[in-house]
């Protein structure tokens, strides 16, 4: 299960950032750690490719339960807003993302880690 190791090392991190009040990495590296935990789910199933979507690879190498689903939808729009900086009005991503957004991105990766941890066994 080295994928899912290396989720649980890079969400560690993001609870670090949270803690020293990088609100924005934090939530950047929730989804990073969720999106890696997935590609778990994906070598499970012999096929590993770089697919950009939790989404996309929720549906396609499993049946997620909604809460799961919705989990990964959060964290596709924080990354989104963090990721493509011409997706906000003006100022920087940072601006956008505070220590609330933060814990909720936290527990929407850890929701994701958990349902993929099922998954695979």
């Amino acid at each position: 299960m080295k994928w899912f190791e290396e989720a649980e090392r890079k969400l560690r991190g993001a609870e670090l950032l949270l803690k020293e009040g990088y609100f924005d990495s934090s939530c950047l590296v929730s989804y990073i750690s969720a999106q890696i935990s997935l590609y778990q789910l994906i070598e499970q199933n012999d096929q590993l490719s770089s697919a950009p979507s939790l989404v996309y690879i929720l549906k396609k190498y499993s049946n997620p339960p909604s809460e799961v689903l919705h989990s990964a939808k959060i964290l596709e729009t924080y990354s989104l807003i963090l990721r493509v900086p011409s997706s906000i009005p003006e100022g920087v991503p940072s601006d956008y993302i505070d220590k609330a957004m933060a814990e909720e991105a936290l527990r929407h990766a850890k929701a994701i880690m958990e349902f993929v941890k099922r998954e695979v066994g």
